[in-house]
């Protein structure tokens, strides 16, 4: 059995595809499995992938006949995965020689369910500081409480909510029938991580830079998602319902009206920063609201707990996020009645 699993999504990465290969290939665990899916791929991506096979039988190779998106490819990867532990990787991306034995180490060492570590943006050429504030730390979910460990760490973002910065437990996310959801094209790793959250005990911090992310003015994330709250909004429905089927909703019931409430002032401040507009300008998004109930009983459940909202602003300010806080709330309170 493979200590670690690395799955690598393809798709029109040629020009960035063998620098992310070369930095795989060459880490110093060398008991590892590289599974490459190209998602039909229409470039010489392949071609690359080939060269790299044809000299490290470690790589394993799934081709789809047309592009089925990052989350089936991920999945298509978990599902003939061998490894100990899994990790993933965008294909524009690069990592440390030692990453993967650094956080298979911790993960044996500490018997962890989840390992985390920094990240470097690259743009341009820049090498950017850290991208989280990670600190090198144990942290024990059922001594935290599921709770505070999303008010101290998941708002603040403080880890991270992708992938590609963490080390999973294949075990669990087997014995769970944890999986991406397709439905969502933005922010599908941060579903994935609260659903394998659920199921988690143990994390280990290590608050080094072990991954570069690239950031393209061309990538996915800079570009205009008109489906982006309506995809998220349908997203964390189906957790509610997920975490009610597992057991799990004890868990995640204190803190479900904040990561609605959350989720929305993410979308919100991203199009309003992308497009230099104003909450008042955004009646589309209010609109849809009002086609999820539950949205409007989290705002009124917000309304009713003014200690815990307490707990909530506080960590938005971890990260200087003071778009809206109480007064978009109100915002939105009031145009739902509207």
């Amino acid at each position: 059995m493979p200590k670690v699993s690395i799955i690598i999504p393809v798709y029109k990465s040629e020009a960035y595809l063998h620098k992310c290969l070369s930095s795989v290939v060459n880490q110093t665990l060398r008991d590892i499995e590289i599974i490459v899916v190209n998602n039909a791929s229409p470039d010489n991506s392949q071609y690359i992938i080939d060269k790299f096979a044809e000299s490290d039988t470690r790589i394993k190779l799934i081709k789809n006949k047309e592009n089925e998106g990052i989350c089936q490819a991920r999945n298509a990867g978990l599902k003939i995965a061998e490894g100990e532990y899994a990790g993933f990787l965008d294909a524009d991306d690069w990592v440390k020689p030692q990453m993967f034995e650094s956080m298979y180490r911790a993960a044996v060492k500490n018997s962890a369910d989840m390992v985390i570590c920094n990240s470097r943006s690259v743009c341009e050429g820049r090498v950017h500081p850290p991208r989280f504030s990670i600190a090198k730390e144990l942290i024990h979910l059922e001594k935290t409480g599921f709770d505070n460990y999303m008010y101290n760490y998941y708002f603040p973002n403080r880890h991270g909510y992708e992938n590609w910065n963490k080390l999973y437990k294949l075990g669990i996310i087997r014995k769970n029938d944890i999986s991406f959801d397709g439905r969502i094209t933005f922010a599908e790793d941060a579903f994935f991580n609260l659903e394998y959250l659920l199921f988690t005990n143990t994390i280990c911090c290590l608050d080094i830079p072990l991954h570069f992310y690239l950031n393209r003015k061309d990538s996915f994330i800079n570009i205009k998602n008109p489906r982006l709250l309506q995809d998220s909004l349908l997203l964390l429905d189906e957790f509610y319902r997920k975490a009610c089927l597992k057991k799990k909703l004890h868990l995640i019931e204190a803190v479900y009206p904040y990561l609605t409430y959350h989720c929305i002032d993410y979308v919100f401040s991203a199009r309003i920063r992308k497009e230099n507009t104003s909450i008042r300008n955004l009646n589309t998004e209010f609109f849809l609201l009002k086609e999820f109930p539950f949205v409007e009983q989290c705002m009124d459940r917000i309304h009713c707990e003014r200690k815990t909202i307490g707990k909530y602003i506080s960590s938005l300010l971890i990260l200087k996020r003071s778009y809206f806080l109480l007064s978009f709330y109100k915002y939105i309170q009031k145009k739902l009645l509207a």
